[in-house]
């Protein structure tokens, strides 16, 4: 399924987090445990994930969708973990409007184009972004 079309089936469904979005962006504890408990029940949550997961390339930079806040019932930190899983096939990059970015994929801090499907060619330069995010 493409991401435009995920995006639209899931803007088509009643969910949850339609209503007081701030408890899937916030950074209190207890509003994560209350968005992640709505997220269980909705009929959409296997396709957020996926568009939360979805890397999406703005200029340069390829991330994922869904940087923070709880899609699909997990954290960044659950969705970091759940596409390290052994067996797990990372979504083609995206550019906004959806479409599969074909040129070369290129790291995000060093420019390197090995990089295939992920955001950066190493632990190395996966945690110097790391330090610079948390600098700002």
């Amino acid at each position: 399924m493409t991401f435009s079309k995920m995006v639209a089936i899931v803007a088509q469904e009643s969910r949850p987090c339609t209503e007081h979005t701030e408890l899937w962006m916030s950074d209190l504890t207890d509003d994560e445990r209350i968005a992640r408990g709505l997220c269980q029940q909705c009929p959409v949550r296997t396709t957020c994930l996926e568009i939360a997961i979805t890397p999406v390339r703005t200029g340069e930079y390829i991330g994922p969708y869904g940087e923070c806040g709880v899609w699909g019932g997990m954290n960044p930190a659950e969705r970091r973990k759940y596409v390290t899983q052994p067996g797990y096939t990372r979504p083609a990059p995206v550019d906004l409007a959806g479409i599969v970015v074909t040129s070369e994929v290129r790291c995000a801090v060093c420019t390197d184009t090995s990089v295939s499907e992920r955001m950066y060619c190493s632990a190395a330069c996966r945690n110097q972004a790391r330090r610079e995010r948390s600098a700002v």
